[in-house]
């Protein structure tokens, strides 16, 4: 989960610089008229929702394993 989050933050950097230095007035205006928490929240607010989302389906791959057979193994072990 953390490397996709980490890929999506070098992603949404490269595209933020990639505005920068493509269209430096719009950005200029974008950067002057909007306050600095709006940008970083409209930024990453959708890369936390979009990994989440994406990584919801690994959380149902995992299995539990029953005590039962654990305390059968111990149970037949002599430790005296």
């Amino acid at each position: 989960m953390s490397n996709l989050s980490c890929f999506l933050c070098f992603s949404l950097i490269a595209y933020e610089r990639y505005t920068a230095v493509c269209n430096p007035y719009e950005y200029r205006a974008s950067i002057s008229t909007q306050s600095t928490r709006k940008r970083v929240g409209k930024l990453l607010i959708p890369v936390a929702v979009l990994t989440v989302a994406i990584n919801i389906p690994k959380f149902f791959e995992t299995y539990t394993v029953e005590a039962s057979i654990f305390i059968e193994i111990f149970s037949t072990l002599d430790l005296t």
